[in-house]
């Protein structure tokens, strides 16, 4: 590939957000985009910020920061970039760095970052929300921080309030609860599923058959859909409880 190529193709990919989504991120309608936000999201709330989104690490009110999610966005991006001008255009090392440092180039992937945390940070906190959710079912009695955020109001930091600025549970013990009562409705819902694919296995080993193969399949799959499905999938309680904590956290 030519110079002349490299430049015009480019030129092409930042003609527009939907040019470069397609040439760089892979991503060709709203259903893929959302795909590859949901992988962002696990990597910022489990890896890269997990100190600033993940409860399981947060102890404090004050350490939950969100100012650096469209950094780190724009991070993953520029990664993905640079991946595409190595690989697809043959780019070196310095010729790649010259152009991510480009002052258009930055502004466009900043802006791009911007628009995927402005449209999907629902992705990001509702991962944070699951985590806070697992922290209260492992810990029955409340540590200060963990009150807070059930029995706080908006004016004092809280997390779990309503729109209408009004708390959804009115003691940590309440919360406690709802959560670990749903918990075990899902947990219940695993083990039907890995009893039947269990089950189908055995007969698997006994006779191989399409039937059965299909059938573990299918379990297997359900099991899969099961073990990452939130928990205000099993009640709508918790899907308002997990609304409050998002528009919470959006608004930090």
């Amino acid at each position: 590939m030519t110079q002349y190529d490299k430049e015009l193709k480019l030129s092409e990919i930042f003609s527009s957000q939907r040019e470069f989504e397609k040439e760089v991120l892979l991503i060709k309608n709203a259903i893929q985009r959302e795909e590859v936000l949901d992988i962002i999201a696990k990597n910022l709330v489990y890896n890269t910020l997990k100190h600033q989104l993940h409860f399981y690490y947060i102890k404090k009110i004050d350490d939950i920061v969100t100012t650096n999610i469209e950094n780190s966005i724009s991070q993953v991006i520029i990664e993905e970039f640079l991946f595409y001008l190595k690989e697809e255009l043959s780019f070196s090392k310095v010729e790649s760095s010259s152009t991510v440092a480009q002052k258009e180039v930055i502004l466009f992937i900043n802006a791009l970052a911007s628009f995927y945390y402005k449209r999907y940070h629902f992705h990001i906190f509702s991962l944070s929300a699951d985590t806070l959710f697992e922290k209260i079912d492992s810990t029955p009695e409340s540590n200060k921080f963990l009150k807070e955020c059930v029995e706080c109001d908006s004016e004092n930091g809280g997390l779990m309030y309503s729109e209408r600025k009004s708390r959804i549970f009115y003691s940590y013990e309440r919360a406690y609860a709802k959560i670990h009562s749903v918990m075990l409705i899902k947990k219940t819902a695993i083990k039907k599923v890995q009893l039947k694919l269990t089950k189908v296995m055995i007969a698997q080993n006994e006779e191989a058959s399409e039937e059965l193969e299909s059938s573990s399949s299918m379990l297997l799959d359900e099991l899969n859909l099961l073990q990452d499905k939130p928990l205000d999938r099993f009640d709508n309680n918790l899907y308002k409880v997990k609304k409050a904590i998002v528009d919470a956290m959006y608004m930090l």
